[in-house]
Formats: structure tokens, sequence, C-alpha cells
């Protein structure tokens, strides 16, 4: 298995390498054609997300080839004006010129665009093309019936996701019970749908535990999650983050998409000497041991904490009252 590159590294070889071979290839020369450094970047962000660099020399060749049909077109018009021909200025190839080449953006920054509502949240996970992020998204719905309180899941999930959220699910109801200022009834009125966007790909493998749980916390709790956070790790069922693989690849992912923070569980503290310096030095990595920690990083306002006291229906015994609470 060869890692993916980070992106300081695709750059380098793409100015280096990849764009000269394709211009020799098609027959222009470099003073005829020159992509500035802000397009190749963008060549990489919004047209070519990928752990290696066939699509970015599929993007270059497209390019080349364009510019390679106006040469002949400008030599064409020249020989019937029979003028004498000037040496024409280089075609240049800014980042806002590659909407005309190359057509509309791939790619969007969508972790800042998804975390919006409640109950999103963004998760990393590993393929055999590298890593990716994955959004996870909850919500509520009024049970049918007398009894509610089921989790359905959809987005194509594994055996091992699935279980993965059952065990997110049953932690999370236990911690809802006892923190926040839900209805006594609340669960039992109402069903709970997962959701795992682009349906059509298959999804497994046991690093999603965490992210599920704080997608059904933040639901419950009405917060909403930080928007460029990302996470990955197991959870068991007493709440604990387990170790998961694919941390290098995962970190080069999150740096692709534009994430700024990430949680891991703190037992994989040890696989990020794997992990280059540049992409180490552009996240702010955080390590939890427990869910209470991964929820303490994941939200931009922590969900209030009501300070019940005697019975559990402080619904009817502070009726009237005024809520105590805790930040």
């Amino acid at each position: 298995e060869i890692p993916g590159y980070t992106l300081e590294e695709k750059e380098d070889i793409a100015l280096r390498h990849v764009i000269p071979k394709e211009l020799s290839a098609t027959g222009i020369k470099s003073s005829q054609l020159k992509i500035d450094r802000a397009a190749v970047r963008s060549l990489m962000l919004d047209y070519s997300r990928e752990p290696g660099l066939r699509t970015l020399q599929q993007l270059v060749n497209r390019i080349a080839r364009k510019a390679a049909g106006r040469l002949v077109e400008e030599q064409q018009q020249s020989a019937r004006s029979r003028r004498i021909r000037k040496p024409a200025a280089p075609i240049r190839v800014g980042a806002a010129d590659l909407l005309e080449w190359l057509g509309p953006k791939r790619f969007h920054n969508e972790a800042s665009e998804r975390i919006t509502t409640p109950g999103v949240t963004t998760g990393l996970a590993w393929t055999a093309m590298g890593g990716e992020i994955l959004f996870i998204e909850a919500a509520e719905v009024p049970a049918i019936g007398a009894q509610g309180g089921s989790l359905k899941l959809t987005g194509k999930m594994g055996e091992v996701m699935t279980e993965s959220a059952a065990i997110a699910w049953s932690v999370v109801r236990r911690l809802a019970a006892e923190r926040l200022n839900l209805a006594e009834d609340h669960l039992r009125k109402h069903d709970f749908h997962l959701h795992i966007p682009a349906g059509a790909i298959p999804k497994d493998g046991p690093s999603a535990g965490i992210t599920m749980a704080t997608a059904l916390y933040s639901l419950l709790g009405g917060q909403k999650c930080r928007s460029r956070l990302a996470m990955t790790g197991e959870l068991s069922l007493t709440g604990k983050v387990l170790p998961v693989g694919g941390i290098k690849e995962k970190l080069l992912a999150a740096h692709r998409a534009g994430v700024t923070s990430v949680i891991l569980p703190r037992l994989n503290e040890r696989d990020l000497h794997e992990v280059p310096e540049a992409v180490k030095q552009s996240l702010h990595i955080h390590f939890a041991s427990t869910l209470d920690e991964v929820l303490a990083l994941a939200f931009e306002t922590p969900p209030r904490k009501l300070i019940k006291a005697g019975r559990r229906n402080t619904k009817s015994r502070n009726a009237g009252r005024p809520a105590k609470w805790l930040s």
C-alpha cells in the first residue's frame, strides 16, 4: 500500500514533472502556456481530491490540448491574413480561469457548509483510495404507535458500522437521561434516524463510533458541532474511545478538505510520527480517552446540563420555577 501525498508534495511534483511532461506530450513549449501556482492548488482542491496524481495529470492534459488548439487557430489566422506573425504572448491560466478551461468545480469545501444545524458531524474514514471525510446526520421524528425510541440507519452501512451505531445509541441514551433537560417521555414519543449521505457507496469499518454518538448527542442537546472539526474513533459500551487505523490517511484527508481541528483516540497518539510535519502543523489535533472528552471538544457551546434533584419528573416539580443550569 502506497500512502497519499500531501498538498505540498503534490504541488511540487505537478510543477516539476506533471506540467512539463504534459506540455511536451502536446507539443507546447513552456513559454507558450503558463499555469499559475494558485491554479495548480485549485486543481488539487476543487477538481481532483485524490491521494495520487492521476486525475491531476488528466486535467493538465485537457488544459494543454485546449491551449494547443488555440495556438493552432492563431497560426492559421496569421497565415490567412499574410501578416508577419509576431511572437504571441503566453497563454496564462489562473485559478479564476479554471471554470472556462475545465468547467464547474467538482468538489466544494463542505466541512463548513454542512455543519449548520444540530445533529450533523464530520467523520474521517479510510478507503482503498486513501482517507476521506464523511458526514453523519441525525434527525428525530414523532413515533408512530405507542412505543418509540427506535434508531433507523440509512446510507448503506455494513455490519460493523451498524453495530457501532447501536453502541453509540445506547451510550447516548444513557447520557441524555442523566444530563440533558429532556421530558421523561421524549425518547418514547420519538424515533431517531441516523444517515450517512452518498447512500450508493458501501460504508463499513470500526472508526465512526464517536462520530455517530456526537451526532446523536448534538441532536438531543440542541447544540451545533464545530464547523471545521472532524473526528475518528471507535466507542465502547462504557464510553471509552478505542484506537483505529489509517491515521495518516485520515489526517491527509482532513488537511485536503480544509478541516482545522481533529479529535483522535488517545491511544493513536503514537501514530503521529507517520504524519508529515506540514500536515500536523496545519491541524489542531486533540486526543480523547472517553466520550465525555470528545463532547467537551465537539461543540461551539457545550450542551447545557440540568441540575436535577429528588424525583426524575422535574417538569412537574419545577413548574413555574427557573431551572438551574450548568454551562
